[in-house]
Order: C-alpha cells, then structure tokens, then sequence
C-alpha cells in the first residue's frame, strides 16, 4: 500500500495541534494513508529531509535556527535525483505581506498558505502534489 508522507515544520505547538486536526478530517477523506512527522526546528527538519522520503513539506517561516527561507535553502542543496526527488515546500506562515508572500515564491517554494489551513485547502494541496506512485 502506497503511502502519503508529509512533514511539518513549525514551532508553536498550538499551530502544529490546529494543523494535526485538519489533517485528521483530510486523512479519513482519502483512499491512502497520510503518515505526518512534526519537526520544531528547521536544522533539525533538513537533517530529516535528507534521511527520509517526503512528499510534501510545510515549512513555517518564521522559525529561528534557520527561518523557513533559509531552511528551503538548505533543502534545494541536497542532492536530488530521479530516485529521491524534491518535495513540494508550502511555505506556511502567520504572516500575510504580499512582500512575504512573493519572496518565498520568488525564492521556489511551491505554495505559500497563511495559517490556517482548512479542509478543502489541505485537501486540493494533498492531491495536486499526489506522487503518480499513489495516484488513482
């Protein structure tokens, strides 16, 4: 059985409980599991990134030890290939600046959300970047 693994990036607990459930009301929507990882620290998260398979990334930008542009970064520099390719990066955050917005897109991140995500966002983003390994 195929599975679909996310990763979220964020510090705030409150954030990460919020999120935890939205993903749970998506979870039971879908015919594949979601397997969900939570990392507090973006250092910590590209330790991560590089040691296991994600399909897709939310990255809070406003983390210290690295922020999230710095940590999407340090994700662009690892070495991809056919094999291990890329997760999508949904840049998250508090913050709503167009300015903020348009640097993380400009920077490559795939998506960018304010906090907080509801159902059907979450759900449209799970399946516009379902890998082809577990498409229907």
């Amino acid at each position: 059985m195929m599975i679909f693994k996310l990763l979220l990036v964020d510090d705030h607990f409150q954030d990460v409980i919020l999120f935890r459930s939205v993903l749970k009301k998506v979870a039971s929507r879908l015919p594949f599991p979601i397997i969900c990882d939570e990392i507090d620290s973006g250092l910590d998260a590209l330790h991560l990134i590089a040691a296991a398979h994600y399909d897709m990334v939310f990255l809070d930008q406003q983390m210290p030890d690295p922020d999230g542009l710095a940590c999407f970064e340090g994700i662009c520099q690892l070495p991809w290939s056919s094999e291990k390719k890329r997760p999508a990066i949904i840049a998250y955050s508090n913050c709503d600046l167009r300015e903020f917005r348009a640097r993380c897109l400009h920077a490559g991140m795939d998506e960018f959300f304010v906090k907080y995500l509801n159902e059907k966002e979450l759900l449209a983003l799970v399946e516009k970047y379902m890998p082809e390994r577990i498409s229907p």
